[in-house]
């Protein structure tokens, strides 16, 4: 009997940073490692990753790192992980594609890392456990499941997937594996729940079909579409219609746009020769029938549109008898500045479409696709992950009420440890878990104190002394000289600054006459007694930097 712990470092009760940890005996297996895009009051935040200080602390005990697919809130935070670790990660031929493009991109050498593509096919064995992987549907190429096989029985680990027909071989799953799960006796089965809600969408594509079709049938000019990189299959989905109905395709992303770069060079996304037309080249007038996608990540497509609208596009213009149709709804924490390109559209007259959600296939299990998994593996226990905690309890009420799932459900929260052992379940320990705001690279991370600081930048502004110091003399050059930014006191600014002023005076004397004069000492005292001032008078906390310069003369 061995002694099997499961945990979540992120990806539970919340939208992204999916990262979960299994651990068989002494061995570790890491099961994605995701990131999550930060909401719109996280200043110079690019993305959010899970606190991986556990596994830093156990390195040793790594196996590797198995991952689904290539989506970066199941990818993306592998970067920093394997700045701080060396260890194997294991994935389809499109992710691990990906995964090296985002290397490369975070100044890690390439060469040392230990990239495994996986075949569907293959066991790989670490000691007594095996791991195996399953072809898995969803709007990206190549997506898994992975089957995690112990003395005990085996883990199954299903995020991201549902059963719909697939567009090609590279989103097909592989229903013999599935089934024949059920034959090596499942323990635990560890799926998604963000689709669990989707009660009212479609259930294909022939909407979506149908809608792009009288788009393009009832177009007088140009027709845009803005639609998110991580929908490769229906980015495909568009460029197949327009060049059944004869309209030239243009595909504009940014350039640093990881997964349609790898899509294009890779051919996971096809372009017909006779449809295809570079950007670069357009030329307006020699195409009458055109489809330009606008794609990207986050706001991207919705800021390509406003870009071209406020005429600072060089390949394009839009004018009053082109469309825009933007496929599937803002992604959450950017509703507000697409709704404002969708009021500058309405401003121009420009005729727009909005393709909802609702009327597009969901690329996650929906409560029958759960149900119908459960049957084919017919696993002891449920572990529901990825997801808000409102898609958690509907997954917890689903498996509680079906009478068909003779399954025990167990309740899983980030950092939280349950142990399978001698036949019993328990919840033993507590790991440490958490998130790092990450800035620009994903090698540095911005601590909460700095966001804390822009946070008060955005909303009070900031003010500026500027102190200038005769090191060889140590006297002050000049009196103190204010600057204020973003600030709104509603009061006298010149008297607020002659007060600033006078008390950095005061304050900056008194430090030059001290046998060791302490710069650090200095800007701590203005920041604190300015800062109360500040406070004291007008109600507002204006971020205090004081800037000394110790100049010779």
């Amino acid at each position: 009997m061995s002694k099997i712990k499961v945990a979540a470092l992120g990806g539970i009760g919340e939208n992204g940073k999916n990262m979960f940890v299994v651990e068989v005996d002494n061995r570790i297996f890491v099961l994605d490692a995701g990131l999550k895009y930060p909401e719109v009051d996280l200043y110079g935040v690019d993305a959010i990753i899970p606190n991986m200080d556990y596994l830093i602390e156990n390195r040793n005990r790594i196996e590797g790192v198995f991952l689904s697919h290539a989506h970066e809130d199941h990818i993306g935070a592998l970067p920093f992980l394997l700045q701080k670790i060396h260890t194997r990660v294991y994935g389809s031929n499109f992710t691990i594609t990906l995964l090296e493009n985002l290397i490369s991109q975070s100044n890690i050498d390439i060469r040392k890392t230990k990239l495994y593509r996986i075949n569907t096919n293959k066991k790989y064995t670490f000691g007594n456990v095996n791991v195996a992987f399953f072809g898995t549907t969803h709007s990206i190429p190549e997506s898994c499941g992975i089957v995690i096989e112990t003395e005990d029985g085996s883990i199954v680990f299903a995020p991201d997937f549902n059963f719909h027909l697939p567009p090609t071989p590279a989103y097909q799953t592989e229903f013999d594996k599935i089934t024949a799960l059920s034959n090596s006796n499942v323990l635990l089965a560890m799926t998604e729940s963000i689709g669990i809600s989707e009660v009212d969408r479609s259930n294909n594509d022939i909407m979506f079909e149908h809608i792009i079709n009288s788009c393009l049938n009832t177009a007088a000019g140009k027709v845009f579409i803005g639609i998110y990189a991580t929908d490769l299959s229906r980015i495909q989905k568009v460029v197949d219609v327009a060049s059944a109905q004869g309209y030239k395709v243009i595909l504009h992303f940014p350039t640093r746009d990881k997964i349609l770069n790898v899509a294009l060079k890779n051919k996971y996304i096809t372009i017909p020769e006779s449809s295809y037309v570079d950007y670069k080249t357009f030329n307006q007038s020699a195409h009458q029938k055109i489809v330009i996608i606008l794609s990207g990540v986050g706001l991207q497509p919705y800021r390509s549109v406003t870009k071209i609208l406020n005429g600072q596009s060089k390949q394009f213009t839009m004018e009053k008898n082109d469309q825009v149709m933007f496929v599937s709804d803002p992604i959450p924490g950017t509703t507000k500045e697409a709704l404002q390109t969708l009021d500058l559209l309405a401003r121009h007259d420009i005729k727009t479409i909005r393709v909802e959600n609702k009327m597009l296939r969901t690329s996650h299990a929906t409560a029958e696709d759960l149900l119908m998994f459960y049957q084919m593996i017919k696993p002891k226990y449920i572990m529901p992950i990825v997801g808000e905690y409102r898609h958690l309890q509907r997954h917890y009420d689903l498996i509680e009420k079906q009478t068909a799932v003779n399954s025990e459900v167990l309740k899983l929260d980030n950092g939280k440890v349950i142990v399978f052992e001698n036949g019993s379940v328990s919840e033993s320990e507590v790991i440490a878990t958490g998130s790092f705001l990450v800035d620009g690279s994903l090698m540095d991370s911005v601590n909460d104190k700095v966001v804390e600081e822009r946070n008060t930048l955005a909303e009070e502004g900031a003010v500026f002394i500027l102190i200038n110091i005769n090191q060889r003399t140590r006297m002050l050059i000049n009196n103190p000289v204010v600057y204020m930014k973003g600030c709104v006191l509603g009061g006298n600014v010149d008297e607020y600054k002659k007060n600033v002023s006078e008390m950095a005076l005061k304050h900056a004397t008194n430090a030059l006459k001290k046998g060791k004069f302490e710069q650090a000492y200095l800007q701590n005292l203005l920041e604190t007694e300015v800062g109360r001032m500040t406070y004291r008078i007008y109600k507002r906390r204006p971020v205090i930097i004081p800037i000394i310069n110790e100049m010779i003369q």
